[in-house]
This record gives C-alpha cells, structure tokens and sequence, in this order.
C-alpha cells in the first residue's frame, strides 16, 4: 500500500474505496482499510464477525498458515500463485530494496525443506480440529471459498471464522 501512497495517492484512495465497498463498510472512514487483511475475502470476513483483539489474533493465525501453504507450494510443489504471461522487460527507473524486503541466501534444498517442515507443522495442528473445518480453512488460503458476497459475509464465511477460531484454539492462541 505504502507502494501506491508514494507513486499515486488517487490510486491509493481508489484501492482503499475499493476495499470498503468488498467489505461492506462505507467510504467515508477508510482508515481500517489500510489494513492488509481487507486485500484477502478472508480478513474481511474474519473482521465482520470478529472484532479488535479477537479478530486481530483470528487474521494473524490465518496469515501465517496462508504464507506457509504459499510458500510449500511454490517452493516444494512447483505451482504458481498466478497465471505465467509473457513478461516485457523493461529498465527499472531506480534500483534499490524495500525497506521490507529480506533476502533469503538459503540454497533452493533449504527453502523446500524449511517449507516443508512448516507445512507438517501446519499439518499437525489441522488434524486437531474437524475435516470440515479444515477444508474451508484450505479453500479459503486457495481462494476456492466464497466468504464475502456484495459485503456480506457468506454461511461459508462464518464457519471459515469458526475453523479458524478453533484452528488458534488448537495452537494453544
């Protein structure tokens, strides 16, 4: 977002209006829109029905397994989070990293196995709640769940806050 604010502040406001309406709340205040999880149907759904500490805790269980299946998945099983296009290469205006940027120096052996151990560890921890609930949790980090529709929050979505719940409740969160 920081990205957007420095290189188009009207696209910025675009993106945030863009996130209220998706979420169902108005334009006026877009403050909370600023948050990452209104990007993902599943931050929204999680802060419509969960609210302050609560949901924060509810997005931050569900962010650190979604980056892991991203990660097991692109690094161990070869799949692409988007399509593959042809990409046009052109000379970068500045060179430089992102303040939020950290390179990773393992070898491509240690990125799969890391991926891997966090995956089972991730495994582990979803055989603790019901198959249900693990199957919209896996649909949801897919994007394959339907948890938001016109800014309301699905049936599915309230059972995807549900398994999450008890997903951080089997952690021990």
């Amino acid at each position: 977002m920081a990205e957007i604010a420095a290189a188009d502040p009207e696209a910025q406001l675009a993106v945030l209006k863009a996130r209220a309406r998706q979420a169902g709340h108005s334009a006026a205040d877009l403050s909370e829109m600023r948050r990452p999880a209104y990007g993902w149907q599943a931050g929204q759904a999680i802060y419509a029905v969960a609210s302050g500490d609560r949901a924060d805790s509810l997005w931050a269980t569900y962010d650190a397994y979604r980056s892991a299946w991203e990660r097991y998945a692109k690094v161990v099983l070869g799949l692409s989070r988007y399509s593959k296009t042809a990409k046009i290469e052109m000379m970068p205006d500045t060179v430089g990293t992102r303040a939020d940027d950290q390179p990773d120096f393992r070898s491509e052996e240690e990125k799969a196995a890391s991926a891997s151990r966090a995956m089972q560890e991730w495994g582990d921890a979803m055989l603790r709640i019901g198959p249900h609930h693990r199957a919209l949790i896996r649909g949801a980090a897919r994007e394959t769940v339907a948890l938001m529709n016109d800014g309301q929050v699905t049936a599915q979505g309230r059972a995807f806050v549900a398994a999450v719940g008890a997903l951080a409740k089997a952690l021990g969160k």
